[in-house]
């Protein structure tokens, strides 16, 4: 069943773009490629409602309505920094 996207980040270079929503992923795409589908980053307890990426692309940044901001590495996935609470 289709759910909602609430937020998309482009990356600076335009090759890719990442959304988050109410499946409590972010997705990173390929614009180039059909529009597929690069990664899924999972580890939120709820809705993903901002993303943004570092101005140089190497991290991405994402809030959840679980109260963390996440930092990741959108090539590949990994976490970069411990959740951050406010």
């Amino acid at each position: 069943m289709p759910q909602t996207v609430y937020t998309v980040g482009f990356s600076a270079d335009g090759k890719t773009i990442a959304s988050g929503g109410e499946d409590n992923l972010v997705r990173t795409w390929d614009p180039d490629n059909d529009g597929k589908a690069i990664k899924a980053i999972s580890g939120f307890g709820a809705s993903v409602f901002k993303l943004q990426y570092a101005r140089d692309g190497k991290e991405l940044i994402a809030c959840s309505a679980d109260k963390t901001v996440r930092v990741f590495d959108p090539v590949k996935g990994a976490e970069l920094r411990k959740p951050v609470r406010p």
